[in-house]
This record gives C-alpha cells, structure tokens and sequence, in this order.
C-alpha cells in the first residue's frame, strides 16, 4: 500500500491559487491598456502612470506600517496555506495479504450501517456517524422493546453488511421514541 495514491482532498492552496491567478490577469489587463495607450493604438490615459505618480508625490502616512504587518502576516498565512498537506478523504479497506489498493468513502460506510440498523425489526429510523476512529449509529425504536436486544441485533446486521470494508468499531446508540 503506498501513501502517494491516498485519495485526497482539494488543497486549500488552490483556492488562493486561483485568487492570485485572477489579480494577474487584472494587471496584465491593465498593462496591456496601458501598452495601447502609450504606442498611440487607443485613446486616453496609461492607467498605471496615474498610480505611479499619486504615490510618487506622498508623504509616509501612519496607517503604513500597521499595512505592512498585515500584508507580511498574509504573506505567512500564505505559506502556510500553500504547505499545509491534503486531508484525507477515504478509508483503506483492510486487506491480509496488502495486494489490493482499495479505498471507501465513510459517507459510504455510513449509508451502509444505517440501512442495517433500519433493517432490525423495531427500529423506526437509524442515524450513522463516521469519524476517524469509530462508526456510530443512533437508532431509533419503538417503546417497550428490549433495547440490550435490539443493540446487539443491530451491531450484528451493521458488522455483517460492513463486512471487510472497514475495520473500525461500531457504536450503537439506542433511542426510545415516545409518541
């Protein structure tokens, strides 16, 4: 089993990605009105050359410095982002002899032990949770029936149906639904 072909999340890097993608093209934009202007193609004022300016002929003013830490700390958040690995999105399903690469999603799982808890007779609805270290499952049943029963009923069917697709405990929770 290698790590490399883990199915993975988004990066959170792409979405900033895309962000700084989307204000290069605004300059390139700007810069390319600003070529059209100043070889005579296009009517009007370079863009850039008034900005250059407004900033040529300022004073230092006091809001400065607290921009600068500020774009310096979106600079670290940056990097962070950008090195920050991928989330996990899928389970290894358990396998002896590792030959096989198989992956399964825990809303996969989940929608498995929740049809099996809805399956054992007594039990009106079933919830399923999946996290990283169990999978659990609220049921709920109507009154006057031995809930121990129905608990270990239902762990039963949700370990059968689950099979070899996970190796994680099941937690079954029991509700009584009063009318």
């Amino acid at each position: 089993m290698s790590t490399k072909n883990t199915p993975r999340a988004t990066p959170v890097a792409a979405a900033t990605g895309l962000l700084v993608a989307v204000a290069m093209i605004a300059l390139a934009v700007i810069g390319i009105h600003d070529l059209f202007v100043t070889q005579g193609w296009a009517t009007g004022h370079a863009w850039a050359r008034g900005a250059i300016d407004g900033v040529n002929h300022s004073t230092r003013a006091d809001w400065v410095v607290p921009l600068a830490v500020i774009a310096l700390l979106v600079g670290v958040l940056l990097l962070y982002v950008s090195f920050k690995p991928r989330r996990s999105t899928h389970q290894l399903v358990p396998d002896e002899d590792e030959s096989a690469d198989v992956w399964i999603a825990p809303a996969a799982l989940g929608r498995l032990a929740k049809a099996a808890g809805e399956d054992v007779p007594g039990v009106l609805q079933a919830h399923s949770k999946v996290s990283r270290r169990r999978i659990r499952v609220r049921l709920h049943t109507t009154p006057g029936i031995e809930q121990d029963q129905i608990a270990q009923t239902a762990t039963e069917q949700i370990h059968d149906r689950i099979g070899q697709l996970s190796d994680l405990p099941v937690k079954v929770d029991i509700r009584e639904v009063t009318a």
